[in-house]
């Protein structure tokens, strides 16, 4: 699992690498989130959405694990 920022100054030029990626979300400018259960979870980016707006995590214990792709 990975998750996490990343941080960039203001002019950054993105590197000619075409793999390269910012991340996910772009919180703030120049400050972007990855996490790489965007790939793996259908919609993931409504949850993401729910932590911005409430500041919490949904408790651990009421996480639906059927939500996962299979790999």
């Amino acid at each position: 699992m990975g998750f996490g920022v990343m941080i960039y100054p203001e002019g950054y030029q993105k590197p000619p690498n075409r793999y390269f990626g910012y991340g996910n979300r772009e919180l703030l400018p120049g400050l972007w989130y990855f996490d790489n259960k965007y790939g793996q979870i259908p919609g993931y980016g409504k949850k993401i959405d729910e932590v911005i707006r409430t500041g919490k995590w949904e408790e651990p214990n009421n996480t639906d694990l059927t939500e996962r792709s299979n790999q």
